[in-house]
Formats: C-alpha cells, sequence, structure tokens
C-alpha cells in the first residue's frame, strides 16, 4: 500500500511540475530560445574595393535599433547571439550614402556572412562660391600707416588731391 502510495505521489508531483511549466508544453519554445546566429560582414568603398575602418553599423529589429557596432581597421563587424528573427543593418560612413540590408535568421540559416558590403561615396554640388574680402580704411603696420581708399565711401566722388587732403597724418 505503502509503495503504490508512493509512486502515486511521485506521478502527481510530476504532472503538477510538468503543467507548472510552459517551456515543457511546448518543445519548440527551448528550441527557438537555444538556437542564435549571427551576421558578419565586410565593408568596403565602391569605387576603390578598400575596407573602410570605423565605419557606424546599427542593428535594428522592427525600426527600433537594439545593438550597434564599429567596424575594425580592415572593415569588418560582427553580431553574435541573435535570435531567430527579421533583421535590417544600417551602414553609416562619413562622405558615403547610408546603405540599409534586410536580414532575416531562420532556423535553415543561422549565420549571415554579408562579403562585400560598397558604400559609394556622396557627391554634393555647389552653385558657386562667392568669396568677399574687405580690408579696413587705416591699417597700422609697422612704421606706417595704410590708407585704403577703395574702401572709404565719403572719398568715392573726390579725385586724387582730394584724397591726399583728407588722408591721415598727410600735409
Amino acid at each position: 500500500m505503502r509503495f503504490i502510495l508512493l509512486i502515486f505521489s511521485v506521478i502527481i508531483f510530476c504532472f503538477t511540475s510538468y503543467s507548472q511549466n510552459p517551456q515543457l508544453r511546448n518543445p519548440k519554445n527551448i528550441i527557438q530560445n537555444d538556437i542564435n546566429g549571427k551576421i558578419s560582414g565586410i565593408i568596403k568603398d565602391d569605387e576603390t574595393k578598400k575596407p573602410l575602418p570605423y565605419a557606424n553599423i546599427s542593428l535594428l529589429r522592427n525600426n527600433n535599433i537594439i545593438n550597434g557596432t564599429i567596424s575594425n581597421k580592415k572593415g569588418n563587424f560582427e553580431f553574435s547571439d541573435l535570435p531567430i528573427d527579421l533583421y535590417k543593418i544600417e551602414i553609416s560612413y562619413s562622405g558615403y550614402v547610408t546603405k540599409i540590408i534586410d536580414i532575416s535568421i531562420n532556423s535553415n540559416k543561422l549565420n549571415k556572412r554579408l562579403k562585400n558590403i560598397l558604400l559609394s561615396k556622396e557627391v554634393f554640388l555647389l552653385e558657386g562660391i562667392e568669396v568677399a574680402d574687405v580690408a579696413p580704411i587705416y591699417e597700422n603696420k609697422i612704421e606706417k600707416i595704410v590708407y585704403n581708399v577703395e574702401n572709404d565711401i565719403s572719398q568715392s566722388s573726390n579725385d586724387g588731391i582730394d584724397v591726399l587732403r583728407n588722408a591721415p597724418l598727410v600735409s
């Protein structure tokens, strides 16, 4: 009788612990939580094919940044321990066009190796540049005073003799 009671209590204990743990009831949860993927790649210049060191890489899930890193001196980067999901990688580098790549990590393909991510240079066209330099009317230099007539508005209609009369220290 005690033996039957002991077996019955062990069976009851097993069923209650099984029903309390939802992961034991769904084995897919155990598999999905334990499997992690990896994303890695190399960032290069589109024209020269040289690696771009210290580029900014952001890992996004549902348009939210979940992780970020920078590329090393050889342009390599890596994100590891990623659960199965859909991701976006945003790559930006000063002077280059920002690139966004969609990536899916699933149970069939856990590791994504992006061999060469080519970034193109961002080109800006300027319509024109205007450089203007205005010298002061009076300049004090070593052992002399310079009088810039072209910057004196009051002297615009006078002739050379009137300009010399108005110049400082000229008698």
